[in-house]
C-alpha cells in the first residue's frame, strides 16, 4: 500500500475511533517524507485520547521538527493569513506547575497542538500542555510566554474587532436581568473586544467604563461609542470610582493570577454590587459531548479552563456568593455565572 492510500485508511480508522490501529498505521507512516509530519500530529492526538501525555508532547513537537511550517496544512489561508505563514520556533515560556488557584501541584492532563485553531498567535508555544488540580477540579496552562504582556497588547485578532451583531438581543436580555440584581446602574466592562456588551450597556442607559488591554479594541470602541475607555491591562486599572457591576467577560481564563483578578474586582464594588463573569467550562455538558474535539483545548490566550465547581471556590475565595447560573448563548461549552459582593 502506497503512503497516500495508508494515510487515507490511518485517517478513517482514527475517525471510526479505531486508535489502535490507526496508530500502527501512523507509525509506518512517519518514515515517509511527505506523511512524516502528519503522521506525528496524528500520533500526538492519540496518544493525548488515550492519557499519554508525555509521548503525545514529545510526537506533537517532533511533528513542527519533521515540518516547522505545519501549520499551513490546518488552517485555511483565507481565514486567517498570519497563522498560515506561521513556523515553529522554540518559544520561552515561564513554567506552572502549581493550581494558581490554592497552590497544589496539579497533574498532567492532555496536550493539545494550538495551531489549529484560527486565532493561534505567534510568540505562545503551539504544543500546550494541561494540567489538573484535584483539590480545585481545575485545569491551567504548564506554561505561558514570558513575555506574555507584550504580545496580548501587541497583537489584535481581525476576528474580535468588527462587532457581532447576532450578540446584541442576547446581551440586552442579559443585561436586563443584572438590573434586577444590582442597586446602581454604574458598570465597568473588563475586556470590551468589539464593544457589543458595550454598546448594549450604552443604549440601556448604564453609565460605563471600560477597560481593555489592546490598544487598538480600545480606540475602535472609544471612538464610536464616546464612552470612557482605558487601554491598559486590568491588574493596572486605578480609579477612586466603585461601581454597581463589574464584568468580566471571557476575561479569567487569559489571565495568569485569576484570584488576583477576582480579589481586585471586589475591591472595586460597592457593598453588595454584581460581577458577571463568562467563561469556558470542561465540565459543559458541551464539553462532555465534544471530548478532545472542544475547541476550547485549542485557544493559545487561555491559561486557565474552569469548571462551574473550581470558579465557585475562587469566587468564595475572593468574597463573593453564587447568585445564578446560565449556559452561554454565544460561545458553545461557555458559562455566565453572576455574583454578589459579600458584606
Amino acid at each position: 500500500m502506497n503512503p497516500v492510500e495508508l494515510f487515507r485508511k490511518a485517517e478513517q480508522l482514527a475517525a471510526d475511533g479505531n486508535d489502535d490501529e490507526a496508530r500502527e498505521a501512523f507509525l509506518r507512516l512517519t518514515e515517509f517524507p511527505d506523511t512524516g509530519a502528519l503522521a506525528f500530529f496524528r500520533l500526538g492526538e492519540i496518544e493525548n485520547r488515550k492519557k499519554n501525555v508525555g509521548q503525545s508532547y514529545a510526537y506533537h513537537i517532533k511533528a513542527f521538527e519533521r515540518e516547522p511550517g505545519l501549520a499551513a496544512r490546518f488552517i485555511d489561508e483565507q481565514r486567517s493569513g498570519y497563522v498560515y505563514t506561521y513556523r515553529y520556533a522554540k518559544v520561552d515560556e515561564i513554567e506552572v506547575a502549581q493550581c494558581p488557584l490554592c497552590n497544589i501541584p496539579g497533574e498532567m492532563h492532555s496536550v493539545y497542538n494550538m495551531c489549529t485553531n484560527s486565532d493561534f498567535l505567534e510568540g505562545f508555544n503551539p504544543v500546550r500542555i494541561w494540567r489538573i488540580c484535584r483539590q480545585c477540579n481545575h485545569i491551567f496552562a504548564a506554561g505561558y510566554p514570558d513575555n506574555l504582556q507584550k504580545v496580548l497588547s501587541s497583537t489584535a485578532p481581525e476576528s474580535h474587532i468588527a462587532p457581532r451583531l447576532q450578540f446584541l438581543p442576547e446581551l440586552s436580555d442579559m443585561l436586563a436581568r443584572l438590573k434586577g440584581f444590582a442597586h446602581g446602574n454604574r458598570m465597568l466592562e473588563v475586556g470590551v473586544g468589539a464593544g457589543e456588551l458595550t454598546s448594549v450597556a450604552k443604549e440601556m442607559l448604564f453609565d460605563i467604563t471600560g477597560v481593555e488591554i489592546r490598544k487598538t479594541y480600545a480606540q475602535n470602541v472609544a471612538a464610536r461609542l464616546g464612552v470612557p475607555l482605558f487601554p491598559v491591562d486590568f491588574m493596572d486599572f486605578t480609579t477612586e470610582d466603585l461601581f454597581d457591576i463589574l464584568m468580566l467577560g471571557d476575561v479569567l481564563e487569559h489571565t495568569i493570577k485569576p484570584l488576583a483578578i477576582l480579589e481586585k474586582a471586589n475591591r472595586l464594588l460597592v457593598d453588595s454590587g454584581i460581577l458577571w463573569i463568562s467563561t469556558p467550562n470542561f465540565e459543559s455538558a458541551f464539553s462532555f459531548i465534544m471530548k478532545d474535539k472542544d475547541p476550547m483545548w485549542r485557544v493559545c490566550e487561555h491559561l486557565n479552563y474552569f469548571s462551574y465547581r473550581s470558579l465557585m471556590k475562587a469566587l468564595s475565595l475572593a468574597g463573593f456568593e453564587v447568585i445564578d447560573y446560565h449556559s452561554s448563548k454565544h460561545y458553545n461549552g461557555s458559562m455566565e455565572v453572576t455574583a454578589r459582593k459579600k458584606v
